[in-house]
């Protein structure tokens, strides 16, 4: 919610009173929410703008809103009162990958610089009066966090706790304008998981079990940000249960404690006591390991330390590095959240949420398919039973109930369902953390969509996007100053500066400003974040509207990403459909309805962000998300490089290599640099028809000739050769051939350490993981023995790369896939030529038949040594500039620079995201000019400008 009344704004709703019910259909489908609640739109809120609603919730008597938004607000001001800025606190990790001893030394250097920084800052905001403000307001939390866990209403110091948070406020312009402004992290343990108070008394109870002496000293550390809403808790019932010395703050993992904070420590320590470290609970468990590091730093001994914790579904032991410390453990099957599943209390809470003279006779738990993740809501499906008292009619209705947050975290369902009527299940309540709402059938979900429903479906998805855009709006796109906290634009600025290696730190000063100028909201609202095809329910009528789940979940989640463009909405549900003439109808549809056209640049940046977050909540989907990845730049440079660029039907045919030639992998997947775009665009202008000969599997090769100007390809060394212009697929192995590689690829299969790749059919593909994650080729132990216990020794070849093994027919190189290919596209006395093309361009030994063709057979100079002789010119250049320079000998010029082939005249935004593109098509050269380029203010680094200074004075 936003104070401003300068712009119009969603205000956030108080809702009283419960549904009017007439028969059971109005009682499920008409119903209001029930119960006294905050619904805010937009969690997202400024310091500034969640103090007035904190004297709100306490003027209610919300005792526990009051104790979320305070503890929110002291979140906020301890993280004002620690931070240090972005970069510097950032560098020491940087620094310390780099090679030794200067890493190390670097490394050093750093920290020193980030302790320097941190305590002149302090000294230039004269943080003595705001630290002693910081802990009044912690000690109002504490004092909120007793009276949550006491169950009991603020009726009895009401008129007290007014007039401590106005006292406290009172003075809220003079804070420092930098605070007013800091936007409240979301905890994930009362938003994203089902963790509750209640959990946090069990918690204390163990605590005090292993503990009983009620006199010794605790010092109770949060990990911010949900160490903030955990940690006063658990304090508040330790006091609850007797202990006289208790002590409550909170650490971030990377900040340095203050002074006053360290002496707490010392004094609890020192005399004996106890140091209880709370956070969500883990997975790698790393926040957990760097705040007790910081914490044993800090004077606290490693025996001193003891992890307060839930684990989570599935988890029954801490990870490893979390095992030297003691741990006081509430396993999942201990969480209350069970207790508020039982049917007896889902029949309970149905009856308060539905009008009175309407009883529910009973509840019954139905099966449902289980939660997607451990780290996610819990759910589950009941059969309920209404009675009317008044005519004794009777109804039948499955109520769905999910996890959604605590307090206003979880009220914030109701915003979205009422703003969205017709759009999203209608909602019952939420009441304790569980929202109530109907069942949609599981046959109505949108799993796959029929050819003739392609249209309706996508006019439904967009107009949903452009509806929700419209009602929950929001005056500012709050995610541009969330830096550092992996707001969407943040992600897209991380992934083009891989483009600049170990210079991303530079990069970022530069690209940063980029990014967030081109992916803020032109209308900003409150996204819905997951948009995949199986959150759609449609009756396939129609008459029948699509109607969307978790509409209310992701885009205020543990997960980050937060934006408030509805375009990013438009690209994940592109990136979930999979169906590139669905996914332009999707686009259409939606620039049809706003009436103006979604950048190329928003389009690509988006998708690549969606796919990457596929990559880091699925693990196991690399292959996959690295091919969507190459997808979308390909589908980028069709839009904008290749556009309006016509193949010539009579021309030379050229020969080229894909990886290390046309495309390489500095951003993390197979792209095409736009030197490398621009080179094979002049080709094509200039009359020739090229072609790609690669290893890569028959599907990459379509899809690049789909983007790219090219007449077909070779694929998988010559085993498969595909003419884009007929689409014909011409196999050249053997029924013998695929009898042996099918022997090969299951021997295999399963075998421990080795995954293969599936889209490779007419070879096998096959690598290992590293320690980091990474692939590479297997061990030539592991490769004598799959040929020779499989039999294929004498059928197969082994051809070694860095990050794969393939095996291909003994007969089969790329020299004879190409020939078959001409056969295709030219005519016979062509191909029976001794070198049919003009022109081929390679790397590697697999490239020598494909260069043997060729009347100008060129390499890049990264090419394997072996490659250099008489036919074949290896270029000063590598890769991609390698490309450039090839074909600027064979056109006469530098491609691009005739009227030929000149680029045509582009946006600034397109040329600025192409530069940064081209970042390391040469190395450090080709670094420092995309640095220089971005520093000399194009013409949206001036619009960007001009937009915050306007922002500013409003």
């Amino acid at each position: 919610m936003n104070t401003r009344e300068t712009r119009p704004t969603f205000p956030f709703q108080t809702q009283n009173g419960s549904p009017e019910l007439g028969a059971f259909r109005e009682a499920t489908n008409t119903a209001e929410p029930a119960g006294d609640c905050l619904a805010l739109p937009n969690l997202l809120n400024s310091f500034a703008e969640l103090a007035p609603v904190l004297c709100g919730e306490l003027r209610r008597g919300a005792i526990l809103n009051s104790y979320l938004l305070a503890a929110g607000l002291n979140q906020i001001v301890e993280d004002y009162l620690h931070q240090e800025p972005f970069l510097v606190s950032r560098a020491p990790r940087y620094l310390a990958r780099l090679p030794q001893p200067f890493g190390r030394i670097a490394a050093s250097a750093a920290r020193k610089l980030s302790r320097w920084t941190f305590r002149a800052r302090r000294a230039r905001l004269y943080t003595t009066h705001l630290e002693k403000w910081q802990q009044e307001l912690a000690s109002f939390v504490g004092t909120l966090a007793r009276s949550v866990l006491d169950g009991a209403c603020l009726t009895s110091w009401q008129s007290e706790a007014q007039a401590w948070a106005d006292q406290l406020l009172l003075n809220l312009d003079r804070l420092p304008t930098g605070l007013r402004r800091e936007v409240v992290r979301i905890p994930s343990c009362f938003r994203s998981f089902d963790q509750h108070p209640e959990d946090l008394e069990r918690l204390g109870a163990k605590v005090a079990a292993s503990w009983p002496r009620r006199s010794t000293p605790l010092a109770v550390v949060g990990v911010r940000t949900s160490g903030s809403y955990l940690a006063p808790l658990l304090a508040a019932s330790l006091v609850a249960r007797g202990y006289s010395d208790v002590h409550c703050l909170t650490v971030r993992p990377g900040q340095q404690l203050l002074a006053s904070e360290q002496a707490t420590l010392r004094t609890v320590t020192e005399r004996g006591g106890l140091v209880l470290l709370i956070d969500d609970p883990p997975t790698t468990g790393k926040s957990l390991s760097d705040s007790a590091d910081a914490l044993v730093l800090a004077g606290a001994p490693t025996h001193s330390i003891v992890l307060a914790l839930q684990l989570l579904e599935g988890q029954v032991e801490l990870p490893v590095h979390l095992r030297r410390y003691s741990a006081v453990l509430l396993p999942w099957s201990e969480w209350t959240v069970h207790d508020r599943l039982q049917p007896a209390s889902v029949q309970q809470t149905l009856a308060e949420l539905w009008k009175p003279g309407f009883a529910v006779q009973s509840v019954e738990s139905v099966p449902i398919p289980m939660r997607l993740a451990p780290r996610s809501h819990v759910r589950a499906l009941y059969r309920t039973y209404l009675l009317d008292t008044a005519t004794g009619q009777s109804w039948e209705r499955y109520v769905y109930v999910k996890g959604v947050g605590l307090g206003y975290f979880g009220e914030h369902s109701l915003a979205v369902a009422q703003a969205l009527p017709g759009r999203v299940p209608k909602v019952y309540g939420v009441r304790d953390g569980l929202v109530y709402r109907e069942w949609l059938p599981e046959e109505q979900r949108l799993t796959a969509i029929a050819p003739s429903d392609k249209q309706r479906v996508a006019q439904g998805i967009a107009s949903y996007i452009v509806d929700r855009n419209r009602r929950l709006a929001v005056p500012d796109d709050i995610s541009l100053a969330l830096v550092g906290r992996l707001p969407a634009w943040e992600a897209a600025s991380n992934l083009l500066c891989r483009a600049f290696g170990r210079a991303w730190p530079l990069a970022r000063l530069l690209v940063d400003p980029y990014a967030r100028w081109l992916l803020r909201g032109q209308q900003p609202c409150v996204i819905d974040g997951d948009m995949s095809l199986g959150h759609w329910f449609w009756d396939g009528s129609a008459e029948g509207t699509l109607r969307k789940v978790n509409a209310d979940e992701r885009a205020f989640s543990h997960l980050d990403l937060s934006s408030f463009d509805a375009v990013f909405d438009l690209a994940g549900a592109a990136v979930g459909c999979q169906d590139e003439a669905m996914v332009a109808e999707l686009r259409r549809a939606y620039e049809r309805l706003v009436g103006v056209p979604v950048s190329e640049e928003k389009w690509l940046l988006y998708q690549l962000v969606h796919i990457w977050d596929q990559k880091r909540e699925h693990s196991g989907r690399e292959l996959e998300v690295e091919r969507a990845s190459a997808q979308a730049i390909q589908r980028y440079l069709r839009a904008t490089v290749f556009a309006g660029v016509a193949l010539s039907h009579g021309g030379e045919f050229c020969g080229l290599d894909v990886d290390g030639v046309l495309e390489t992998e500095h951003l993390g997947f197979p792209s095409m640099s736009p030197r490398a775009a621009v080179s094979l665009r002049a080709l094509a202008l200039h009359g020739f028809r090229p072609i790609i000969v690669t290893g890569r599997s028959l599907d990459e090769v379509r899809e690049r000739c789909t983007s790219y100007p090219l007449v077909g390809g070779v694929a998988e060394y010559g085993s498969v050769a595909y003419n884009h212009t007929t689409g014909r697929i011409r196999t050249l192995l053997s029924e013998s051939d695929q009898a042996a590689l099918e022997r090969l690829r299951k021997w295999l299969h399963g075998r421990e350490g080795v995954s293969l790749d599936p889209s490779y059919r007419h070879s096998v593909r096959a690598f290992r993981l590293d320690s980091s994650g990474r692939r590479r080729h297997l061990d030539t132990k592991t490769v004598a023995r799959a040929l020779a216990e499989s039999g294929t020794l004498k059928q197969v070849r082994p051809i070694e790369g860095e990050a794969q093994t393939d095996f291909v027919a003994l007969h089969i190189d790329k020299g004879i896939g190409v020939r078959a290919l001409l056969k295709d596209l030219a005519s016979e006395s062509l191909v029976e030529r001794e070198r049919p093309l003009a022109l081929a361009v390679g790397d590697t030994e697999a490239d020598r038949p494909l260069l043997a063709l060729a009347e100008r057979a060129f390499a890049p100079s990264q090419s394997t040594s072996n490659l250099r002789g008489a036919r074949v010119t290896v270029v000063g250049r590598p890769y991609q500039a390698g490309l450039e320079e090839v074909v600027r000998q064979v056109i006469g010029h530098r491609p691009g620079e005739c009227v030929v082939c000149a680029l045509p005249d582009l946006a600034p935004e397109t040329r600025t995201l192409l530069d940064l593109l081209a970042a390391q098509e040469k190395g450090t050269l080709s670094i420092i000019e995309a640095v220089v380029r971005l520093a000399i203010r194009p013409a949206w680094s001036e619009r960007a400008g001009a937009q915050m200074r306007g922002k500013e004075r409003r």
